[in-house]
């Protein structure tokens, strides 16, 4: 047994943390490697993340952010991408349609904008998230993602259609496979604790890997 999982108190994670967590995507807001997803951060609570791709030909590319829950729809985050010396900003709304209409059934549908300032490549993006496996009413171990992206660069990442999918082969482990409109990427995401995960990643055929970790405020 990891130790993560003999920890006591708010420390110890649940199937239900790697299965609902919202989690950073490499370059921005919550999401998958870098495709966004209708999850937001929970209210009152601060993502910060590092990720690290080997570009063979042009060597290690860090990226580090923050993402913030402002209310139970509304998320902000700022991400800097030290490759190019940028800094951009992000915002994600979930409409809450299931809230709004009373559909119990229906995906969580969330709206949002990557580098608001368009200081890099804006891209502007609708997504649906939708529970595609469960388990004895048990939170989702398989989840699907679906979006359109409108960029200010033609043929970026997230210009047209997008999507993935979240799967929790173990509680402590979820494994991310997506395409993001130009390339395939896949992650997989380890919960060292209820606060903390770590991440190993392929990123258009590039190693990379990063760290998550969260708190209350």
């Amino acid at each position: 047994m990891c130790s993560a999982q003999m920890l006591e108190g708010d420390e110890v994670w649940t199937a239900a943390d790697a299965r609902t967590e919202a989690t950073p995507s490499w370059y921005g807001e919550t999401g998958l490697v870098v495709i966004p997803t209708a999850t937001i951060v929970d209210p009152q609570t601060i993502q910060a993340h590092f990720h690290r791709v080997d570009r063979d030909s042009s060597g290690w590319e860090n990226t580090w952010g923050v993402n913030v829950g402002l209310t139970a729809n509304i998320e902000g985050g700022v991400t800097r991408l030290d490759a190019i010396g940028e800094t951009i900003f992000q915002a994600k709304i979930n409409l809450d349609l299931k809230d709004w209409f009373g559909l119990e059934d229906a995906p969580d549908v969330a709206i949002g904008c990557r580098d608001i300032g368009d200081d890099v490549d804006r891209a502007l993006y609708v997504v649906l998230s939708q529970d595609l496996l469960l388990i004895e009413d048990k939170p989702a171990i398989l989840v699907a993602h679906l979006g359109f992206g409108d960029t200010s660069l033609p043929g970026s990442p997230l210009d047209g259609m997008f999507g993935g999918v979240d799967f929790v082969p173990l509680d402590f482990l979820r494994v991310q496979l997506e395409h993001d409109g130009e390339n395939f990427n896949a992650c997989a995401r380890y919960w060292l604790s209820k606060w903390l995960t770590a991440d190993v990643g392929w990123l258009d055929e590039s190693f990379g890997w990063g760290v998550m970790a969260q708190t209350k405020f």
